[in-house]
């Protein structure tokens, strides 16, 4: 039964610390570090919320500034939600609901296109107009399986390109290389979270590792194509057994690839020969890899490289569907009336005509009897790609006549899967 009792609003600074500890009870740890002034920086006061009753604060959240790659390489500004926490004891009252309105509410007030979060568990968010956007994989590969199927002759240019390999252990170097690197990829990529020079230093200036920092155990390794430019590179870390890394001679150490980021097939080729030929490593574990790396397709053996897992990242909740639909490009051109409904923010709802011509897209206001019917969370999973419009119609999650069904699927089309690498 709802609390009556319950509010939703942003946290005084003197407040914050008591958020702080809410969300650190409701992920079980028992000793909450001092945030530290990057993270104070990166969570502006009129990103946060706090939820609390006649007893005071039990909950909080916080949120990001992002700017969010849409098909295409254009970006639109997205509030990246994290830190969603109810301390225990206060769980099924009402709090989580006050929240996320309060959190809708701010993101739309600072003209926000969408909301982005990842979800600690994938049965939260749906009800809440959130849909998945992007997936992640957890990649396998004993590293003496590993082959690149080519001929002969190109040997001695793969073996050029991987002296092209330097590792970087100015941290301050590599946040200035790194981050043009991913800037230039998030062109290409549909659903990347462009990371200003403030996430960089969050990720690589940190003794310790988290959640989002890499730490200082893990290596830097940076490719420069044929003109002395740097176009990709590989955080990762060698972990090994201490009883039996050299048991008897033999080496069991594995290489942990924490993110691959390249701009040119040779640049990936050239990182993955480099990783699986580390000195003693026996295996390269990729946590947190998309669903499509090109390196499959040129692998003597494919199926060595072996999908360990595969799960939801990144969800998306679209507060701006005509910027969404206006500020992307498209592979194809057609028109189609879409009919968007929103129970939860219904001022957000209406039936627009959407025609791309050239690739781009010009909305109206549109009154039809033949159109494609979703909502938010169906929305979110089709618009980049992540599944097919057609897919979604088949099951009845989205609905419409079959015409207006195949012109939206052959307009959402994109060359690749979204991806998003960025952990929040």
């Amino acid at each position: 039964m709802k609390d009556e009792t319950i509010q939703s609003r942003s946290p005084s600074d003197g407040e914050w610390a008591t958020v702080i500890r809410c969300i650190y009870d409701a992920f079980g740890v028992a000793s909450a570090p001092q945030e530290r002034e990057l993270e104070a920086q990166l969570r502006p006061a009129n990103r946060r919320v706090l939820v609390a009753d006649s007893q005071g604060i039990f909950g909080g959240a916080f949120a990001y500034d992002f700017a969010l790659s849409l098909p295409g390489g254009t970006v639109c500004p997205v509030g990246g939600l994290a830190g969603v926490g109810i301390t225990p004891v206060s769980q099924g009252r009402g709090g989580l609901q006050a929240m996320m309105r309060t959190h809708l509410e701010q993101s739309m007030a600072l003209g926000d296109a969408a909301s982005v979060l990842m979800a600690s568990e994938s049965g939260i968010y749906h009800r809440y107009g959130y849909g998945v956007v992007t997936e992640m994989v957890r990649w396998h590969l004993d590293t003496r399986a590993f082959a690149l199927a080519h001929r002969e002759t190109d040997e001695s240019m793969h073996h050029a390109s991987e002296r092209r390999i330097k590792l970087l252990h100015d941290r301050q170097q590599a946040i200035v290389m790194l981050a043009s690197i991913h800037r230039q990829y998030c062109h290409s990529r549909a659903m990347e979270i462009v990371r200003d020079e403030l996430w960089w230093r969050y990720m690589l200036e940190p003794e310790d590792a988290s959640w989002v920092s890499v730490g200082k155990t893990k290596f830097i390794a940076v490719h420069f194509n044929s003109r002395g430019e740097a176009d990709g590179y590989a955080i990762y870390s060698v972990e090994d057994d201490s009883e039996s890394s050299f048991s008897h001679g033999r080496s069991n150490s594995r290489v942990v690839l924490t993110e691959l980021c390249t701009l040119s097939l040779e640049a990936e080729l050239s990182l993955f020969r480099y990783l699986v030929n580390l000195p003693w490593c026996r295996e390269l574990l990729w946590e947190l890899g998309p669903v499509d790396p090109p390196v499959r397709h040129f692998m003597s053996d494919p199926r060595q490289l072996w999908q360990q897992s595969r799960v939801d990242m990144l969800w998306l909740r679209p507060l701006d569907v005509q910027r969404l639909l206006t500020q992307r490009q498209y592979t194809s051109d057609g028109t189609v009336v879409i009919n968007y409904v929103d129970h939860q923010l219904p001022e957000l709802s209406g039936c627009w005509q959407l025609m791309v011509e050239a690739g781009r897209a010009r909305l109206q206001k549109s009154v039809s009897d033949r159109y494609v019917s979703l909502g938010p969370a169906e929305f979110a999973t089709v618009y980049a790609g992540a599944a097919r419009v057609a897919e979604l119609s088949a099951v009845g999650k989205i609905t419409g006549d079959s015409e207006s069904i195949n012109a939206l699927d052959r307009l959402f089309l994109t060359p690749r899967a979204p991806f998003n690498s960025t952990r929040f």
